[in-house]
């Protein structure tokens, strides 16, 4: 290893790209490289620390079992020379230039991004967003990895090394296709139970809460299909008569383009909190706050569509205040 003042200390700012990107030419823009300069930057790092770092597999690059252990000490170190340098800088957003890499599930990217980027495109124009899809155990490794920045959904209590903060509780409701039967009748325990269920797990096992509830009670649900994504839930509904315990927000954004009646769950179940996640390494890191705190502080209710309260014509649904067109006749 050569000493410190031989060390071109750019290198480890290159490094800090490469293990988080596991890409060259993605690393390479976020820190204003191009594809060449990054592959010799990282041909150097591999003659500084005689080690590959990166490994070349069939469709990805692979750090090495050495290159994982530099990933916290080297966030670390470059995060401490960060704030030496910014201590005496006010933190201005609009002059940042920078790359956030966000992990999120479907539901959370139409819930919380259109709001997040209509505020960074007017606060702050030069940070640029790249969002993974992941569940909730790829976000926790993801984040200790360095590979993203923040963690947006459902997460558990905070870990030695993970922080969260909540963004919003989530409450349940049921979808059904419009014209079914429950949606005229009104939606019983028993109507509920007496029709095949969609259930999305992001994880693509386990039960959803609606579940453990009904067992409490003795009961259980039959589960025509599962998926891991929200969004096609209320299309496949709107095509069948199944029914679909689903998010509140989401519903009442969806049921404005989707022929789908909302309507309550017929029993208890406690919401769900939708969360903001991040390594302790960014505790401090100016940017990384300002937006956890607008992420915060936002108001997730105000772009949503209210529900009108349940009406004789609706026989106790619940529907986005929305003008639906009439359905088109067929030509006979």
């Amino acid at each position: 290893m050569e000493t410190l003042a031989a060390v071109d200390l750019n290198l480890l700012v290159a490094l800090d790209a490469l293990l988080a990107e596991r890409n060259v030419t993605r690393a390479g823009a976020r820190i204003g490289l191009s594809q060449s300069a990054m592959s010799k930057a990282l041909a150097r790092l591999r003659a500084l620390f005689g080690d590959p770092l990166l490994v070349r597999t069939a469709d990805r690059m692979v750090p090495t079992a050495r290159a994982m252990a530099l990933v916290e000490p080297l966030h670390r170190a470059l995060g401490e020379v960060r704030r030496v340098i910014d201590r005496d800088a006010a933190f201005n957003p609009a002059s940042m230039r920078r790359t956030v890499t966000l992990a999120s599930a479907d539901m959370q990217d139409l819930l919380i991004l259109p709001d997040v980027i209509a505020h960074l495109r007017r606060a702050a124009p030069g940070i640029d967003l790249r969002v993974r899809a992941s569940d909730r155990i790829d976000v926790v490794t993801a984040l200790q990895s360095g590979e993203v920045d923040l963690g947006l959904m459902p997460m558990m209590a905070n870990t030695s090394d993970l922080r969260s903060a909540v963004l919003f509780r989530e409450e349940l409701v049921v979808l059904v296709a419009r014209g079914h039967d429950v949606a005229r009748k009104g939606l019983t325990l028993k109507r509920f139970l007496a029709y095949p269920h969609i259930m999305v797990s992001v994880e693509g096992r386990g039960t959803a809460p609606v579940d453990a509830a009904l067992a409490a009670r003795g009961l259980q649900r039959r589960i025509g299909l599962t998926l891991q994504h929200f969004l096609p839930v209320p299309f496949v509904v709107a095509a069948s008569d199944m029914i679909a315990a689903y998010p509140a927000r989401l519903a009442r954004i969806l049921a404005a383009n989707v022929p789908v009646a909302v309507l309550p769950l017929p029993l208890p179940i406690e919401g769900a909190t939708v969360h903001v996640a991040w390594h302790r390494r960014h505790d401090a890191d100016p940017l990384l706050l300002w937006l956890r705190e607008r992420l915060v502080e936002h108001d997730y209710d105000r772009s949503v569509p209210p529900l009108v309260p349940p009406n004789r014509k609706s026989r106790g649904s619940l529907r986005p205040r929305v003008a639906y067109p009439a359905p088109r006749r067929r030509n006979r």
